[in-house]
């Protein structure tokens, strides 16, 4: 079942079936944000590692590749 909300008022009864339409909300929205990220789904990932500033005017190959290490090691990014 679906959980649907329910705007209380003052001097109103709470039931077993109100607190467990709160207790099925409480699970779906639980269930609802996956742990790990993927090309597919949104998910939550970690902060990349900090990856220092461009030292030039024209980015490295090296440079360019630790912010691509940095994004795939931490799940910002797909690694393959």
């Amino acid at each position: 079942m679906a959980y649907s909300k329910k705007t209380w008022v003052d001097g109103e009864v709470i039931t077993k079936e109100a607190m467990n339409n709160i207790e099925n909300g409480v699970a779906a929205a639980d269930a609802g944000i996956p742990v790990n990220a993927t090309k597919a789904k949104a998910g939550l990932v970690k902060q990349a590692t900090l990856v220092p500033e461009a030292a030039g005017t024209n980015v490295t190959k090296e440079e360019f590749k630790a912010l691509l290490d940095a994004l795939k090691a931490s799940g910002q990014m797909a690694s393959s």
